[in-house]
């Protein structure tokens, strides 16, 4: 049997303990999520390429939320070897910091529109990192690009 003075000296170091563990933990969480993005923008987006008869015209809304959340609905035309089809496709999926100013996106999941008659092989979906940065002199500006796609700038005002 514990002595009641040993055994409140034991509680005492575990409850010290556990408020050390909660305060590690949320410095983490705030640390690891301090470069998290938390806005909605709207961009048009026009993408030419004549050497592979290659044109996208389209508009997007991205939504970048400090959970990891993130979600982009893209509406136009995709003009490949002489035909048009229409664009119109939402992805979900989750962002995290990569490394400086690049974030890694996972569990994409996309989902085309029922008018949406892009072929895979025409437009290039294979979005693994984004690159998202604040400017700087510029109040609610964010320029965001892919390897897949040219920077852009966000206002996300």
């Amino acid at each position: 049997m514990i002595n009641p003075k040993r055994r409140l000296a034991l509680l005492l170091c575990l409850i010290i303990a556990l408020a050390g563990v909660v305060i590690y933990a949320s410095y983490y969480y705030m640390r690891s999520h301090s470069d998290m993005f938390e806005f909605t923008c709207a961009a048009n987006l026009q993408q030419r390429d004549a050497a592979t008869d290659f044109h996208l015209d389209a508009s997007f809304v991205l939504t970048l939320r400090y959970s990891g959340d993130a979600m982009v609905s893209v509406d136009g035309i995709v003009h490949k070897n002489g035909k048009d089809y229409v664009l119109r496709r939402n992805a979900e999926f989750h962002y995290s910091p990569y490394i400086q100013s690049l974030y890694k996106l996972n569990h994409f999941t996309l989902h085309p529109g029922l008018r949406d008659n892009v072929p895979d092989s025409v437009l290039n979906t294979n979005f693994s990192y984004l690159y998202i940065s604040k400017i700087t002199g510029m109040n609610d500006a964010v320029l965001i690009g892919s390897r897949v796609l040219p920077l852009i700038v966000c206002h996300t005002r």
